[in-house]
């Protein structure tokens, strides 16, 4: 499952967010198991949402949402999921 979600979101950051940073909170989650039972569009969303606000290319969570066509709940459960887990560690 990890290939498929890092697939949906490589497409889904393809315009506006630096992939390096995106790409290493997708393995995190990935390798923590976060990802487990979660649809690969919301996953893509969340990490999209998160490595805009890290990389200062911020975009709000309706418009990451609307592209990848998940609601803005779904985005924001995702994004709570991922952030309450202390072990995911980003270097920017």
């Amino acid at each position: 499952m990890g290939n498929r979600l890092l697939s949906s979101l490589l497409y889904y950051i393809h315009v506006f967010v630096h992939r390096s940073t995106a790409r290493a909170i997708l393995d995190q989650a990935v390798e923590l198991r976060l990802t487990s039972g979660r649809g690969p569009a919301g996953m893509a969303a969340a990490v999209t949402y998160i490595a805009s606000m890290l990389t200062g290319e911020q975009r709000t969570q309706g418009e990451i949402a609307r592209r990848a066509q998940v609601t803005e709940m779904t985005l924001r459960n995702r994004y709570k999921e991922l952030t309450k887990k202390p072990n995911i560690r980003i270097k920017t």
